[in-house]
């Protein structure tokens, strides 16, 4: 998790400083991996050689807003898309786009601040060792059909168990 403080000039011309959260998990970090058109690790080995600035400026808005949460009294860390947004349009989300954007250095700096190098290498393990299964995923999620996906996980020791306990 990343903690960062921002200062900004409140609407009121008061200067403000805001501490703001940033994490993704391994499943989120898995789903950026494996759903999109293109994966994350492709993105972020690519992404110093982008030619293309709205490319960058995407990437950046979309890893820092999937990113962004907020901290409860409990020590939880809750995402919303209401928060997102509201995020999206305050003035502490546009000073630290601005301070990600100044350089090469800050996007790193800030990507490998929220993204587990672990989580990634096994994103990539399951798009490398895995191909069959991640087609499957994709095109029971393009149809919409989930009834007749294989959920057994044969010799996988980590799998999640679905069990009825209300019996």
């Amino acid at each position: 998790m990343l903690r960062k403080i921002v200062k900004f000039e409140n609407f009121d011309g008061e200067m403000v400083e805001k501490a703001l959260y940033f994490n993704l998990s391994q499943a989120e970090i898995i789903e950026m991996e494996t759903m999109g058109p293109v994966s994350l690790s492709s993105l972020l080995r690519n992404i110093s050689y982008e030619k293309n600035k709205s490319k960058i400026v995407e990437f950046v808005r979309t890893i820092v807003l999937k990113a962004y949460g907020e901290r409860t009294e409990d020590g939880d860390f809750v995402k919303t898309q209401l928060m997102r947004d509201k995020f999206a349009s305050s003035e502490a989300y546009s000073v630290l786009f601005m301070d990600i954007l100044k350089d090469a250095e800050s996007l790193a700096g800030f990507i490998n601040s929220i993204v587990p190098k672990s989580a990634l290498k096994e994103a990539e393990n399951i798009q490398k060792y895995h191909p069959e299964t991640m087609e499957k995923i994709d095109s029971y999620i393009k149809t919409g059909d989930f009834k007749s996906f294989d959920s057994s996980s044969k010799g996988d020791n980590n799998a999640v168990e679905n069990k009825d306990t209300s019996k």
